[in-house]
């Protein structure tokens, strides 16, 4: 049963307006097609550090704030981010202590439009 799409395009925060930091960061996916069959998208992003952060921190979609998913670092530089949405999104990433903003990414919605097949009428001629 195909649900949605998602593209592994790569989105550079740090050419989305990272803000006062040197902190950068990729998300994977960045942009799910929806189907005719799905009217959201559910879907787990990935959250990769390009070096370790200093503190914990949070990530949440700025329209839902009770969205915020805060993480202990650990030596870790992959985190996962579950989203389900119908509609694109941005992210905020900020420091847990601070509350800082470290960086921001769209998370893009589409929606699946197939071509429709043009009909050839053909002229037989005798």
């Amino acid at each position: 049963m195909a649900t949605s799409v998602v593209s592994n395009f790569t989105l550079q925060a740090n050419e989305n307006q990272i803000i006062d930091s040197e902190l950068m960061f990729t998300i994977q996916p960045a942009i799910c097609v929806l189907t005719r069959k799905k009217n959201y998208c559910q879907q787990r992003i990935l959250v990769e550090f390009e070096q370790i952060p200093t503190n914990s921190f949070c990530i949440y979609i700025v329209s839902k704030p009770n969205s915020k998913q805060c993480y202990q670092i650990n030596g870790r530089l992959i985190f996962n981010y579950n989203i389900k949405t119908n509609e694109s999104v941005y992210l905020k990433i900020e420091d847990d202590i601070s509350k800082r903003i470290l960086g921001h990414a769209e998370f893009k919605i589409t929606k699946y439009q197939p071509l429709k097949k043009r009909r050839r009428f053909s002229w037989g001629l005798l």
